[in-house]
Formats: structure tokens, C-alpha cells, sequence
């Protein structure tokens, strides 16, 4: 992900007389948890820095660092000028800031009003998975203070690394969930970048996707082992093997008895194992294969010393 973070004004102080004889302003706007400084200069011969000062928004005038305090704001005295530090701007801290001097009876001050603003934010899977035929929504949600301010822009990356703009069309829909891709075909697979630009407080992001094609569950098999007879005493091993985009997972439930879980049942990925098979193990058993293109299931019904695979699949 790239964050960029633009500081919006230009600083130009020292006159003629006294450290400076007009009063400026500035706004700032600074994203939340950076650090803010600020030089305040005398530039006037027979005036140095002790004729500045820096006053917050309540006209405290702020102090010099002093060793061992947790100050959230401070100011650093040169020979020539007094600088202002913020360590961590916050939401709390914005507000008017003035270096303030004097000259011949009259203050003027150079005024920074700081504005702290979150930042765009946007963090979808870096991997995501479409349907064949349907409507599918590649995630890129976006979280900002103010969507009105928002732009964005879909690109998908060819493999030569060109960037093809993408726009709302029958094809596409461009959200603030995501992209909307109607009617996936198997071209739509590949890298796509979802980009968001903060018009007011000229922040970017960008994040790049890798966009499969999801392929429904299919059941291959189902072992188990032994697979003829089964007596009391047995160890009973139950394995599913599924194929699918992305890899099926797998959960195992007796349909007799509604059972999901025993504290008998060592599970494996995709499987089940039962040491010292008892009578009251008997009953069907189900694998259910799913992912999120959909769900394939198979049973077999389990009896002491005469095991029956009664494989029924149900898609």
C-alpha cells in the first residue's frame, strides 16, 4: 500500500523592522499520528528569537521542552528563531497556533491553523475469488471522513505491467464497496489495482488484487478405511478428497444423530479418525466439501462388522 501525505502552505515571514510587521495566516492539513514542526524566524538586526513566542488555540503560550514531561506540544528556542514542534498531531491538538512578536507596542503573528484529518483507508484481501456467470465484487472498501471528497479509480494490470482504466459500464460498476464484475468470464481473472484519492487533503492510496476464477466444489472420493469389515475394537479412518477454486473445506457431522463433534474424533484437514470403534459409533456419516463457490456433501453409513458404503452425493 502507498500512503502519500501533501502539506498545503507556503511560509514566508520576516520585515523590514522587528522580527516581522504583518500578521499571516495558513491552514494546515495534517494527517492524524504524523508530526507537525514549524520554524518561526527573526530575521531583523537587533532582534533574535527571544522576541518570538508560540501561543495555542486557548492564547497559553506554549513552553520549551523540559526533560521528563510528556508534552504535547513544545517549542525549541534557536538564536534566531523559535520553532514548534507537535510530536503527534491528533483530532484534540488541531486548532490556531501563533508565533507572536512585538513591535513598538504591537502584536502581529504569523497564524497556523492545523487541521489533523484521518486518512483514507482501504485494506482488501490481497487475494480474491470470482464466479463464473455471475455478478461478483472484487472488495476495496474505502473508509474516509468524508466520501463526498473521494475518488475512485479501477485499473486491471495486463501482463506486460500496462494499466487498462476500467469505468462504469454494462461490464463494470465502480462502488465504494468494490468493483462489480458482471458476467465473469474466464478473461476476467488477473491483477487488478483499486486507487483512492482524497481530493481535499490530497492523500492517495493504492492496492494491487489478484483476482481468480472460482471453480464449485467437486467431491472425488470418499475412503475410508477398513473398507470391508469393521469390528469393535477397530481403528475407522474417513477421508474426503474434493477439488475447487479456492481449496474446499471440509466439516464432518453424523446425520443420524446431528452430531458435529465427539471428543472421540481425531480431526485431520479432511478427515476423521476413530480409535477402538464402539456400537455406539454406528450410524451415517457426512463430508460436506464448501467453499465459497458453493457446497458438495457424501455420506457413508457405518456399521460394526459389516460396513456398507452407502455413498449418496448431494450438490
Amino acid at each position: 500500500m502507498i500512503v502519500i501525505s501533501f502539506l498545503r502552505y507556503s511560509l514566508s515571514i520576516g520585515q523590514t523592522q522587528g522580527c516581522f510587521t504583518q500578521s499571516q495566516n495558513y491552514t494546515i492539513l495534517r494527517r492524524k499520528g504524523l508530526t507537525f514542526y514549524q520554524e518561526c524566524v527573526c530575521q531583523t538586526a537587533g532582534y533574535n528569537g527571544r522576541h518570538l513566542k508560540w501561543v495555542d488555540s486557548h492564547n497559553q503560550e506554549i513552553d520549551v521542552l523540559r526533560p521528563g514531561t510528556d508534552q504535547k506540544a513544545y517549542t525549541e528556542r534557536q538564536s534566531d528563531r523559535l520553532n514548534l514542534y507537535i510530536p503527534t498531531v491528533t483530532k484534540a491538538l488541531s486548532g490556531l497556533y501563533r508565533c507572536v512578536t512585538n513591535f513598538e507596542g504591537r502584536d502581529y503573528s504569523q497564524n497556523f491553523y492545523i487541521e489533523a484529518y484521518e486518512p483514507v483507508t482501504i485494506n482488501p484481501p490481497e487475494e480474491q475469488f470470482i464466479l463464473l456467470g455471475n455478478r461478483s465484487l472484487v472488495k476495496c472498501k474505502v473508509h474516509a471522513e468524508n466520501m463526498s471528497n473521494i475518488l475512485i479509480s479501477w485499473s486491471k494490470i495486463e501482463e506486460d505491467e500496462r494499466r487498462i482504466s476500467l469505468t462504469n459500464n454494462d461490464k463494470y460498476d465502480i462502488t465504494d464497496d468494490g468493483l462489480y464484475i458482471n458476467d465473469v468470464v474466464d478473461e476476467d481473472k488477473g491483477k487488478y489495482s483499486c486507487s483512492i484519492y482524497d481530493e481535499k487533503n490530497l492523500d492517495e492510496v493504492d492496492k494491487d488484487i489478484n483476482v481468480k476464477i472460482m471453480i464449485k466444489p467437486t467431491l472425488k472420493d470418499l475412503v475410508v478405511v477398513p473398507d470391508s469389515t469393521l469390528v469393535a475394537g477397530d481403528t475407522l479412518i474417513m477421508k474426503c478428497i474434493a477439488d475447487g477454486i479456492p481449496q474446499p473445506e471440509y466439516i464432518w457431522r453424523r446425520t443420524d444423530t446431528g452430531e458435529m463433534d465427539n471428543p472421540r474424533w481425531k480431526k485431520e484437514d479432511n478427515g476423521i479418525m476413530i480409535d477402538q470403534v464402539l456400537p455406539e459409533d454406528q450410524g451415517e456419516y457426512e463430508c460436506i466439501a464448501q467453499s465459497m463457490a458453493g457446497v458438495v456433501s457424501e455420506s457413508v453409513d457405518i456399521k460394526t462388522n459389516d460396513l456398507t458404503l452407502r455413498k449418496q452425493q448431494r450438490i
